[in-house]
């Protein structure tokens, strides 16, 4: 090889190198310019760490501050709960003691119960007993009745006997002895002599079924009463006679138990379950936050056993418990029916239902209605539950007068009821319309009307018989007896 070949080769190699050399100081550079820009990348970054980490640190020295705080607080609530654990002791004893306590009222709760169904067990007995009572009472009515027939029988034989003797004696001249003086009995005149006359002969016969299915009539029993509650006047015609009253006792039993009810509800608004007034003397309230036995919404709040005032319960039908013969629209209901209590009431005295009346004594019982009988001395309940006189209608009826004169709610509904009794046609459609408070009761040798006439002056009315076949020969007849009542009531204020 020749010294210039030698030559071209190295300056090739040279060229090359050179070349070469460029190349990576030229990649050199730009890697050295990558790396100057991601320092500084990184050394922002670090910059905004060493930024961060002093916030972070700043922040760590508040929450220390922080957690200082909280470590002193719950320092003191650890206290407090030491303490709490001490009064939670102290109160467990007392929960203790308490159940305790509790444990014994429960026994003698318990011993209550037994000792109410044990009543309940004799109350039970003593109603069946009366029920017992009433069959015989009316066993004893037939007997009597039967009686007083054939007792009729032998006096129609006897006064045929005594015509016959009559007939046959020899004509004597009567000697009259001066010594014996004849006393007159008051003559009386107008309205009050036709209306005797009425009562002593005018009633119609009633009609008996006998044994052997004939039917034949009799005269019948009329007991009247009219009483004025303004002068005290009164006429009477076996007034004083006991005799069973079917349905009118509904009137008085069922005042009892609404003055009973509202006894109650007065008694709830006036004093505390402790017998503690509620009210001072000028009638400001002494209680703070509400009254004690009233809810919200101005409702009673009922404790245990007093339950059976609330009105608003409802009563539901079962007819094979609680069927009961006799009047009402109850037993025409299907099973499931239902009333208020305060309907069931209402029924008692619209309809005369004997179901409803019968649930009634069954919830309230018989305390209440003897109270009133004994109150104002009615002495027909004494012989019998069903049993009253005219007289003692006249005496249940101005209690009751005087009650709904007064105007209270309960009053004013009870009169409202018994005004628009269902059944009109014995007294009632002799007056005009909303004038007459009445009961009326028809049963087996019964047929009555008990009635307050709210007249301008208002007046008792009572009408008892046994035209226990009703129709319009036995209203007519009642319709003239309460003319004739008119009247005589009429005459006392004719000056006016």
């Amino acid at each position: 090889m020749t010294n210039e070949s030698k030559h071209k080769i190295l300056s090739i190699i040279f060229a090359s190198v050179a070349a070469l050399l460029l190349g990576i100081t030229a990649f050199l550079a730009h890697m050295c310019m990558e790396q100057r820009e991601e320092n500084g990348e990184i050394n922002r970054l670090l910059d905004a760490l060493e930024a961060e980490n002093e916030s972070l640190e700043s922040e760590r020295e508040s929450l220390l501050d922080q957690n200082g705080e909280l470590d002193a607080q719950i320092a003191s609530m650890l206290e407090e709960i030491a303490l709490i654990d001490g009064n939670l002791d102290e109160k467990e004893d007392k929960i203790a003691e308490l159940n305790s306590l509790i444990g014994q009222i429960r026994d003698e709760i318990a011993a209550k119960e037994a000792e109410a169904d044990a009543l309940e067990t004799e109350i039970a007995a003593l109603e069946q007993k009366n029920e017992i009572t009433l069959l015989i009472t009316e066993k004893m009515r037939e007997s009597r009745n039967e009686a007083i027939a054939e007792a009729e029988e032998l006096h129609r034989k006897m006064d045929v006997l005594i015509r016959a003797a009559e007939e046959t004696k020899p004509e004597t001249e009567e000697i009259v002895p001066d010594e014996i003086p004849v006393i007159a009995e008051p003559e009386l005149t107008g309205a009050e002599a036709e209306l005797f006359d009425l009562l002593k002969n005018g009633a119609p016969d009633r009609y008996v079924t006998l044994e052997d299915g004939s039917l034949i009539s009799e005269p019948s029993y009329i007991a009247y009463a009219y009483y004025d509650f303004t002068t005290g006047k009164s006429v009477t015609y076996h007034s004083d006679e006991i005799i069973y009253a079917a349905s009118v006792i509904k009137a008085p039993f069922v005042y009892a138990v609404i003055r009973e009810i509202e006894n109650f509800e007065k008694n709830k608004r006036d004093f505390d379950a402790d017998g503690n007034p509620l009210w001072d003397e000028d009638g400001n309230p002494l209680y703070e936050g509400g009254h004690p036995n009233y809810d919200g919404d101005g409702n009673i709040v009922y404790l245990p056993g007093e339950e059976k005032y609330n009105l608003d319960e409802t009563w539901t039908f079962d007819p094979e418990t609680m069927m009961e013969e006799g009047s009402g629209e109850i037993m025409s209901k299907p099973a499931g029916f239902q009333l208020t209590w305060r309907e069931l009431i209402e029924y008692a005295l619209l309809y005369s239902d004997n179901i409803a009346f019968a649930q009634i004594r069954n919830r309230f019982g018989y305390t209440s209605f003897y109270q009133l009988a004994a109150e104002v001395g009615m002495q027909g309940t004494a012989t019998g539950f069903m049993n009253l006189s005219a007289d003692d209608c006249v005496k249940f009826l101005t209690v009751m007068h005087d009650y709904m004169a007064a105007g209270s709610e309960y009053a004013l509904w009870m009169k409202d009821c018994m005004i628009r009794s269902k059944h009109s046609v014995i007294l009632a459609r002799n007056f005009p319309e909303g004038t007459c408070a009445h009961k009326y009761g028809w049963d087996i040798d019964a047929y009555h009307d008990a009635a307050v006439i709210f007249d301008e002056h208002p007046y008792a009315l009572v009408v008892m018989s046994n035209l226990h076949d009703g129709g319009d020969t036995a209203n007519d007849y009642f319709s003239e007896i309460a003319r004739l009542t008119k009247q005589i009531h009429a005459e006392q204020y004719a000056d006016e």
